[in-house]
């Protein structure tokens, strides 16, 4: 069986925003998804999930689609990533979300969404954190995680 992964793009915008593009499998579930983001926001959520530990209390996540009218609320999620420990053994759980946008011409059951969770440790995720880092600041094309085999 094939390893699962997550895999991130970015296509600048010029103006302190851009296109993240990702792309997930694992075993057999797989999706794929953009969304529009800060680039800090990115960089942010990088530097948290390189941390050791991760934080305990809250989530390393970083989401986006289109807003609401309540600030902070997202009326639809197109894309998130979550970032957590699962054990106190090192285990970290990637959990990524991934739908397309659905418009007010469409129905809302056309919408096409996949959700999956990948497990890895923190060797893997300090250099998927250190790639994507790379692939916003334009010096990489993509920042690749590899699933762990966990017993």
């Amino acid at each position: 069986m094939k390893r699962g992964y997550l895999k991130l793009g970015f296509a600048d915008d010029g103006d302190g925003t851009g296109e993240l593009f990702a792309e997930a499998a694992t075993q057999r579930y797989s999706g794929a998804a953009s969304a529009y983001f800060n680039m800090d926001d990115i960089e942010e959520f990088a530097k948290s999930i390189s941390q050791y530990p991760l934080p305990q209390r809250s989530r390393c996540t970083l989401v986006s689609g289109f807003g609401s009218l309540s600030p902070g609320a997202l009326h639809q999620e197109h894309l998130g990533i979550e970032v957590y420990p699962v054990d106190s053994r090192g285990h970290i759980g990637v959990q990524v979300r991934m739908a397309t946008p659905v418009w007010t011409e469409q129905r809302s059951d056309s919408q096409r969404t996949a959700r999956l969770e990948l497990l890895t440790t923190y060797e893997p995720l300090r250099r998927f954190a250190s790639d994507l880092l790379a692939v916003v600041k334009g010096t990489a094309e993509e920042a690749v995680l590899e699933e762990e085999v966990v017993p």
